[in-house]
């Protein structure tokens, strides 16, 4: 149900925030031209440097409307499920061709190029288990629709993860922990009830979403990040809360408010970023 753009700079968290840091020998790398320039709250947690009264405003704002979003999407649930008329495939397909646009798009790329250079294999398997999950919890719910997003946008996952192991990109170690953190992720959402699923796929939630925002802040460049696609996920995520408001889902509407949050602090990240540089 997440969707995002991962492309060259995508490497793991690590890899990229190891970019701004020290080397293996102790010396301390040079810092981008983003981290030089300061006044970036962002650059500042990377770098360790001291906050100033701008960057705390900075961040304090941040939190405010990423929390303002969630909250009122709480809040509000009940009282605008009355509100919200349309038929609820109506926001679920619109949802899913976003959902589905960007996969297919690539695999259609790889399969045309023969390479899957530039493309972050942490991240599609992090694609596919968010694909997992979200489908079980469609199955569990009997929340059709949801089921037939991921359904549909699978394929085109699987072609991208094949083509990345048959390249080397992703050892067999990987390909099968990630099979096992799959596994567990759909017996807690199938047998765990309503309050072990929505924790299980809150956090998957909110581990793509923290992987993708320290991509954004580690590397020295966002070059490579499609701001488009990212958009795509934020205006796809405002078509599931429409849906979860129309079938009173607290699940989905939880999960596509921190996504649009999330990705609306990545897209504030990246745009500073290219401004500053």
């Amino acid at each position: 149900m997440v969707v995002v753009s991962f492309t060259a700079v995508e490497r793991t968290a690590v890899e990229r925030l190891s970019t701004t840091g020290t080397n293996h020998s102790g010396d301390r790398q040079p810092r981008s031209r983003y981290s030089r320039r300061g006044g970036k709250v962002c650059a500042r947690i990377v770098s360790g440097e001291r906050w100033t009264a701008s960057d705390l405003a900075w961040a304090l704002t941040l939190v405010i409307v990423g929390g303002s979003i969630v909250g009122f999407a709480e809040t509000t649930s009940t009282a605008l499920e009355d509100v919200v008329s349309l038929p609820p495939w109506v926001p679920s397909a619109l949802a899913t061709l976003l959902m589905v646009a960007f996969p297919a798009a690539q695999a259609i790329r790889v399969v045309r190029a023969g390479s899957t250079e530039g493309l972050g294999p942490t991240a599609w398997i992090l694609i596919m288990w968010s694909s997992i999950a979200w489908g079980t919890y469609g199955v569990v719910a009997a929340d059709y629709y949801m089921l037939t997003a991921n359904v549909v946008g699978a394929p085109f996952v699987v072609t991208v993860i094949t083509r990345l192991f048959r390249d080397g990109r992703i050892s067999r170690g990987t390909l099968v922990r990630a099979v096992v953190a799959v596994a567990a992720s759909m017996t807690v959402i199938s047998l765990g009830g309503e309050t072990a699923g929505f924790v299980a796929l809150l956090s998957i939630t909110v581990l793509i979403s923290v992987s993708m925002l320290q991509a954004v802040i580690g590397d020295p460049s966002t070059a490579g990040l499609s701001l488009m696609s990212v958009g795509a996920s934020i205006l796809a995520q405002g078509f599931w809360v429409v849906y979860a408001l129309t079938e009173g889902s607290r699940t989905i509407l939880w999960h596509a408010s921190v996504v649009i949050a999330v990705n609306t602090l990545v897209v504030a990240v990246a745009r500073s970023r290219r401004r500053a540089s």
